[in-house]
């Protein structure tokens, strides 16, 4: 029996990101299974402008890995302090400003202290859809500041795409923002946006796609040249993930925003 889907995969990297390309060449038909789609990503930096270096004995962690504000839910930072000290928390949007400062000059013991916060702006607005990020001052001291903090490359070596569901599957080893297009491979251009740099967590990943372009009028899928092109970024360490904001996304928030972003200092 001919195979329904035959592949190939070349990949690229650039200062920002790496990028690999999966040419889907079609059968006698469109359903089954299209399995071992090899993707690498190289990780683009985003150094401070100012250096940073953690406290060594300073042990961070954030529960769960992603929250949905707007049904009350709530995203625990946990950290073990090595010595009593006067904490600040501020929480970061992905350009470095401060949506909440969550946590001004508290006084906390040693030992492992926890902080919640609601997914609310310093407004008592619920935050868009997005990935969010912390600093986390000991006295005057930036002791934790993942996001100023250069990305480790990531490499990726597991991707399906199921055409009876309609899936595409990846495995994300860390948090990361990820671009999914596809195309026919005739025009050269995009035919499909799939995911816009949104943020994942760390692990397997489902993603719906039809098989159609952005009319909706064309099956993608049908051309001998079929691609699709998977693209990630790794998030800072221990991202704060919300999601379930409908009524305002991150754009329109952007327009609203003041002071200047802490990436910048």
């Amino acid at each position: 029996m001919d195979p329904l889907f035959e592949t190939s995969w070349k990949s690229s990297a650039t200062a920002c990101t790496g990028r690999a390309e999966v040419i889907v060449r079609a059968g006698r038909g469109v359903s089954g299974v299209l399995a071992g789609l090899l993707f690498t990503s190289v990780v683009a930096a985003r150094p401070a402008s100012a250096p940073f270096e953690a406290l060594p004995d300073l042990k961070v962690a954030v529960q769960p890995a992603f929250f949905n504000p707007s049904l009350g839910q709530k995203v625990e930072i946990s950290a073990v302090l090595p010595n009593s000290a006067v904490i600040s928390i501020s929480i970061l949007d992905p350009d470095g400003f401060v949506v909440r400062h969550l946590i001004s000059r508290s006084r906390a013991p040693r030992g492992r202290r926890a902080w919640v916060w609601d997914g609310r702006d310093d407004l008592g607005e619920v935050v868009s859809d997005e990935a969010y990020s912390f600093k986390l001052d000991i006295g005057s001291r930036a002791a934790y500041f993942p996001a100023s903090e250069r990305q480790q490359e990531i490499s990726i070596e597991r991707a399906d795409f199921d055409a009876h569901r309609g899936l595409i599957s990846y495995e994300l080893p860390r948090a990361s923002r990820v671009r999914i297009t596809a195309s026919d491979g005739v025009q050269g251009g995009i035919s499909r946006v799939i995911v816009d740099w949104q943020p994942r967590t760390a692990g397997s990943i489902l993603e719906p796609w039809n098989g159609f372009d952005e009319s909706g009028q064309i099956n993608i899928l049908n051309s001998r040249e079929s691609r699709i092109s998977i693209e990630a970024r790794a998030l800072s360490k221990n991202p704060l993930i919300a999601l379930g904001n409908r009524g305002l996304t991150f754009q329109d928030r952007k327009a609203k925003r003041a002071g200047e972003s802490l990436l910048t200092k």
